[in-house]
């Protein structure tokens, strides 16, 4: 499904390229959106889409296995703030309870959203590319 990838690659930009797309980030990005990787998430994880139509709106990757871990949630920009990525994370907590994540420090937006979910934060992880480290801020949900 090509549009979850171009969904991805959408959503990673606007969120981390806030300074303009420099040299890094579209060498991240062209490596980890691509239609293999795609295929991957395909079998490691449950991944749970939101369309309308023929058009992919949004889509949720979670871990197969406990502890459940939301891998990505991403909401198409033009789509955020009209309550897609709440009807996605309702439906992730109702079926599986207890969850976590980890986000950005920098994405603001992300980090109110599980906020106001009751996701407390839980610890501190890294993301690393193109040797660069980027802090994360890992987030827990329980019942």
């Amino acid at each position: 499904m090509p549009q979850i990838t171009a969904l991805g690659l959408c959503v990673w930009v606007d969120t981390y390229a806030i300074h303009g797309v420099r040299r890094d980030i579209a060498n991240e990005v062209l490596k980890k959106f691509t239609l293999q990787n795609l295929s991957n998430c395909l079998e490691q994880y449950h991944v749970f889409v939101v369309a309308q139509q023929a058009h992919v709106l949004a889509y949720c990757c979670v871990t197969r296995q406990a502890p459940i871990e939301i891998e990505t949630l991403y909401v198409l920009p033009k789509f955020q703030r009209q309550g897609i990525g709440s009807r996605l994370l309702n439906f992730i907590i109702a079926e599986f309870g207890a969850v976590f994540l980890s986000c950005w420090e920098g994405n603001s937006r992300a980090i109110s959203f599980y906020r106001s979910y009751g996701f407390n934060q839980d610890g501190i992880s890294s993301y690393e590319f193109e040797g660069q480290c980027y802090k994360n801020l890992v987030f827990k949900y329980t019942i």
